[in-house]
């Protein structure tokens, strides 16, 4: 039987039953009155404050935890409300090799947090790797997770560490988290409320009200959350509404239903903990603080007019030798070269400046070029104290969105209904399945990259009240997404005991699942673009172009924090809001007529939308074993998946009226809504994959057990859009994990020691490499201005989105090895104690990575290469010389040609070495350990609480983590003068230092009236009130911005969070 036929079994079933998706096996409310049916249920009654007894998570079936050989690490109500948190990322930061990656500083994209703001802001790391978006997997009882979760309906929080393909089937090599939902109680009725304020400003109210409506037959659980979540920065936080509804029933003896859906609306402002870039503040204030007081011209030639408004003629810069002291070319007013013009049609809508026009065209005029250290010319540098640089505050907020207008909105439901029928004795049943839909549109827009506007004079030679003042530009960017998740499942367990023949033969429980998914994945990529200049004149003297998505005609920000105050940051959102507005100003100011173009915006798909389906029929067979009178517990577990992904056509056929010709003219139009492409017929990748688990537990003693467990994983490609450099689909992934380790129950049992030895593997990992080409883009975008400029050599040159490199969405791959050891440490000495010690020795190696990348660059083309990047910029210069190219039109007898050619082959030159040496050095660290969160973690909870006497009702405690000094970067192999100008010289890591995270808790547990109980806790988050910002990268000082060439400096750190006092107050009715 086909396993597609399950689904359309079970949907006539799921149809009858009132509602569309299902719940899995999930950990009943923490009461003794619990009904534990089936080995599909678990009970937390005999949970021992923060040692949890019995698990699904090691096989899908009820087992005690001393019978697993996987490693584990189990969150219970106990210890996430000791800790005071309400997300379970932030819980699991006590567990072992579980690290935060806020703005981890691997790559460009997750140091500016574009990557963390774009996932659900539950960024962790476990066993040192990182997923594209700083997410993990997740489930929810079993189910795939689309949404952020949140704590207030959750029972427990599982985190399988290691692939277990029995437990998770397809998933990330590194492990996954399982919630388990609160399900209604048939027994007793429950009503909790809580509340939750902190000195950040945020509030919190929640309620769980449990209601059995037939005892034993019937009940109902609702749990429902108003949350307004705020961080030190201003904006910075989330907006949750949240509900969560549960009904259980047992209308027979043998059979049980629970139905569980929840509706969820976010709004959510995050950020990196890597604060603003001042990179190119940096340069110049080492070059001398250069300036434009001259008014706007379009090129910086011998030739040119350098006069103020009044035709005054401007004094040279301080400290330049010039015959007449007047500035006639750049050399004379920035020597230094520390300033770049803008050539091309900048369209920006300004905000922070007293104006009467904000919507400008800045082209012509000067920005600040960006810092090299390393050798590597990059926008990503910051010093110690960048908002000392500006004069900004540190809580200030970098990024678009306010609380009307969030950056991120998400929006979904997901519904789950399990059956659970014994079907004999000893034989169980359980139907299940989940649907969930998931909405987030996301602006990426954010203003991270802090500079000086230099120039005195507006394009249109008025007076700038922004002139040497900071300011940040942005792209308009959103992305709507949309994601549905069906999944449909059957599992068949039988217990068999064989006892009774022989005590040594033992117990056996075997299980089969056949599950079916459907996974459905939408975004676009949506911009903003001035539809009015896509008709004038194109010609390489007027800078306009006929493409409609061209960025001549891409209008983006520029936000001024005049005296540091900092204005509303405009987005996406606000521009599409202020569209009628912005377009009555008419026209832009520019310099002159042509660069005045008229105004008419319009938000549009700038790329294709990317549109996968991915399906999966899955069968697994799995089989738990008690020998020796259950001195020796062994699993093995086989699944098989095979899975289809389907991708899209391009489709750039939306047509705007409001551009003359646009019917017939492909580049007057934008790409279509991903709503309205259809599927390719055919899938674009078909995989099957087998995965196995072995695993087992020997108990030599009553208090000694040795563990061992190996499984494999399988990770499919879910989405065809997904290609690499080379236009080339990104292969499936696979993974492996060996854990072994010992355990000691001591104290008859209030003690419980894990020790574990893991090996983890991941290969061909696939996620997005954009920060690995973006000088690569950089470089195509600056040779199509010579195709605008119609030079017949580029004539062919594809458009920007056409080459895989430039989509935005190119992949690669990386793979890694893991190994390392994990400890586990739960003492429960007696009511009064509760302590929780957990630590972790992790290397992560990295190992083949960017294979492609390195493919694509080492391979020369027309116009792709680096060897053909190479020759352009070689001709470029011969133009500079004075010489004709064999390439370039460009006459080198006109004065701005030359100047032009000069600048160009500077820019290309930077960015090829750029783009080379960061790829070089990225090679050189195969085989190295990437990890920044220091080798060694340990962490603890402690809680002393009081049952009788003076304190009695009080409770207090501590919290804290360790981690040891992490790699901040590399010494780099030197020359014969001693100059570090080689790559990476792995042999020689440097190190940052060791951090600490202390908090405390205080709490008082008393009854107020009748059967009212209500706590009052206070939870103090960073205890000491360290604020001073963590080096979490170095490089060298190329050209002496601190004074030493190529001198060791810091080049990025992270902020630390203030202190913060969280007061929580929970009623019990």
């Amino acid at each position: 039987m086909k396993f597609t036929l399950l689904h359309l079994r079970l949907t006539p079933l799921i149809a009858l039953l009132g509602a569309p998706a299902a719940i899995a096996q999930t950990t009943t409310a923490p009461r003794p009155e619990a009904i534990v049916l089936t080995p599909f249920e678990v009970s937390s009654a005999s949970d021992n404050g923060y040692a949890a007894t019995e698990t699904l998570a090691g096989t899908r079936l009820r087992t005690n935890l001393r019978d697993i050989g996987a490693s584990l690490s189990i969150l219970t109500p106990e210890f996430m409300r000791d800790l005071g948190v309400n997300s379970f990322d932030q819980a699991l930061l006590y567990t072992p090799s579980v690290d935060a990656s806020e703005g981890d500083n691997t790559d460009n994209n997750r140091a500016s947090g574009n990557q963390m703001r774009f996932g659900t802001g539950q960024s962790y790391s476990i066993r040192g790797f990182n997923t594209n978006a700083g997410n993990q997997s997740a489930s929810h009882d079993f189910f795939t997770a689309l949404d952020p979760a949140d704590n207030y309906n959750l029972e427990r929080v599982t985190l399988s560490l290691g692939p277990n393909a029995l437990l998770i089937g397809v998933g990330n090599p590194q492990g996954t988290a399982v919630t388990s939902t609160k399900r209604a109680i048939l027994t007793r009725r429950k009503f909790d409320v809580q509340t939750q304020f902190d000195t950040n400003g945020s509030r919190r109210a929640s309620f769980d009200f449990n209601q059995p409506l037939i005892k034993d037959k019937l009940g109902i659980r609702l749990n429902a959350l108003h949350d307004e979540a705020r961080d030190f920065r201003k904006y910075e936080g989330k907006n949750q509404e949240r509900i969560t509804l549960s009904v259980a029933a047992k209308p027979w003896t043998n059979t049980k239903l629970t139905l569980n859906h929840e509706s969820y609306s976010l709004g959510t402002n995050a950020a990196s903990l890597t604060w603003g870039f001042d990179s190119s503040a940096l340069r110049w204030a080492a070059a001398g603080k250069p300036a434009i007081t001259f008014v706007p011209i379009p090129s910086w030639t011998t030739t040119a007019t350098y006069v103020d408004a009044a035709g005054n003629r401007i004094p040279v810069a301080r400290g330049v030798a010039d015959e007449d002291g007047f500035v006639d070319a750049r050399a004379d007013f920035d020597p230094n070269l520390a300033l770049n013009q803008n050539t091309g049609n900048t369209q920006t809508w300004v905000v922070g400046l007293n104006v009467p026009n904000p919507m400008m065209n800045l082209r012509y005029q000067a920005n600040l070029a960006n810092a090299t250290f390393s050798g590597q010319n990059n926008a990503f540098y910051q010093s110690k104290d960048p908002w000392a640089t500006f004069g900004l505050a540190k809580e200030a907020y970098l990024y678009g969105g306010t609380w009307d207008e969030p950056s991120n909105k998400q929006h979904g439901r997901w519904s789950q209904l399990m059956v659970e029928q014994k079907l004999a004795e000893n034989l169980f049943l359980e139907i299940g399945g989940n649907l969930a839909l998931h909405h987030q549109t996301l602006d990426t827009t954010n203003f991270i990259n802090v500079s000086i506007d230099p120039n005195r004079y507006l394009p249109d030679r008025t007076l700038n009240p922004g002139y040497l003042q900071p300011f940040a530009t942005a792209n308009a960017q959103q992305r709507p997404v949309k994601n549905r998740s069906e999944e449909y499942r059957a599992t068949l367990s039988y217990e068999l005991d064989l006892t009774k023949r022989n005590r040594w033969l033992g117990q056996h429980n075997f299980s089969g699942l056949g599950q079916y998914t459907r996974n459905d994945a939408e975004q676009e990529v949506t911009g903003l673009s001035n539809l009015a200049s896509v008709s004038l004149p194109a010609t390489a003297a007027t800078g306009w172009s006929g493409d409609v998505l061209n960025g001549a005609n891409a209008v983006g920000f520029r936000a001024y924090f005049v005296n540091g105050n900092m204005p509303i940051l405009p987005d996406l959102i606000q521009a599409k809001n202020n569209i009628p507005l912005l377009n009555s100003y008419g026209k832009l100011v520019g310099y002159s007529a042509n660069e005045q173009a008229p105004i008419n915006l319009r938000a549009m798909t700038r790329l294709n939308a990317i549109k996968s389906k991915f399906l999966d029929d899955a069968i697994s067979l799995g089989w738990q074993a008690r020998w020796f009178d259950n001195r020796l517990v062994t699993v093995v577990g086989y699944r098989q998946d095979k899975t289809k992904s389907f991708g899209v056509p391009t489709v750039r056929n939306v047509v705007h009226p409001e551009i003359p010709g646009s019917a017939t003219d492909l580049l007057k139009r934008s790409f279509a809504s991903a709503k309205d492409i259809s599927y390719n017929p055919n899938p674009s990748i078909v995989s099957s994959g087998l995965t196995r688990t072995y695993g087992g537990v020997y108990h030599a003693l009553s208090w000694l057990s040795l563990t061992y467990s190996r499984s494999s994983n399988f990770l499919p490609v879910t989405n065809a859009s997904l290609v690499n450099a080379l236009g080339q689909p990104a292969p499936n992934s696979s993974g492996q994990t060996i854990d072994y380790g010992v355990r000691l129950s001591l104290l008859q049992g209030k003690l419980a020691i894990g020790v574990s030895k893991f090996e983890t593997s991941a290969d061909n990992q696939a996620r997005n490499a954009n920060a690995s080409v973006g000088p690569t883009r950089s470089i195509l975008t600056r040779l199509r201005t010579y195709k605008l400029a119609g030079d017949p050599y580029f004539a062919d040159l594809a458009a920007a989105g056409d080459y895989p490199v430039d989509t935005g969405n190119v992949s690669d791959t990386w793979s890694y090895v893991a190994t390392g050891y994990e400890m586990n440490i739960v003492f429960n000495p007696s009511r009064n104690w509760r302590i929780s010690l957990s630590g972790s020795e992790n290397e992560n190696v990295l190992g083949d990575h960017l294979l492609a990348v390195g493919a694509y660059l080492y391979t020369d083309s027309k116009y792709q290469g680096l060897g053909t990047w190479k020759k352009f910029a070689a001709e470029l210069r011969k133009i500079e010389a004075g010489q004709r190219s064999s390439i370039f039109s460009l006459n080198p007898a006109i004065p701005a040609n030359v100047t032009l050619a000069a600048a160009d082959a500077l820019f290309l030159e930077q960015q090829i070495a750029g783009q080379e040496g960061s790829y070089l050095d990225d090679q050189a660290l195969n085989g190295v350990t990437t990890s920044r969160a220091g080798k060694y973690a340990f962490n603890g909870l402690i809680t002393r609480s009081f049952f009788e006497g003076r304190l009695k009702g009080w409770s207090t405690g501590v919290n804290f983590r360790w981690r040891s000094p992490g790699n901040i970067g590399y010494e780099r192999i030197k020359n014969a003068a001693g100059a570090p100008v080689g790559n990476l010289d792995v042999t020689r890591p440097l190190s940052g230092k060791e951090s600490w995270d202390v908090g405390a808790m205080i709490a008082n547990t008393r009854r107020i009236f009748g059967n009212v109980n209500l706590r009052l806790q206070l939870n103090i988050q960073n205890l000491p009130n360290w604020q001073t910002p963590q080096l979490v990268r170095v490089g060298y000082d190329t050209n002496a911005i601190y004074g030493t060439t190529n001198a060791l400096v810091g080049t990025n750190w992270q902020l630390r969070r203030p202190r913060n006092f969280i007061l929580t107050s929970t009623f019990e009715f």
